[in-house]
């Protein structure tokens, strides 16, 4: 009989695994942009795979429009209205989130 799949375990090893790709794909992100977006890629495809929500950080980082990476020469940051609005200039996706109040 096949042994069981421990799937704690395998969440565990993937949001591992996101974290690491996601430090490589910031230190690629000036030199190498295309292999910061394979990168990006591949953190949103492990995500779905094994079904765990991507960190605020990696939401932040990853455009939900084209999966590239969004560096500081691939998207613009403005606050406008009270949101943090942020465009990736590759596709024009416009990501925008609120900002606390104080």
């Amino acid at each position: 009989m096949a042994r069981r799949r421990d799937k704690g375990e395998e969440k565990s090893i993937a949001s591992r695994r996101i974290a690491i790709l996601l430090h490589q794909a910031e230190l690629e992100a000036s030199q190498e942009p295309d292999l910061a977006d394979a990168y990006a890629q591949r953190v949103r495809r492990l995500a779905m795979k094994v079904q765990i929500g991507l960190p605020k950080l990696a939401k932040a980082l990853i455009c939900r429009g084209c999966s590239g990476f969004k560096g500081p020469n691939v998207a613009r940051t403005r606050i406008r209205n009270g949101q943090l609005v942020q465009t990736c200039l590759r596709c024009g996706h416009i990501r925008r989130q609120p900002l606390g109040s104080s």
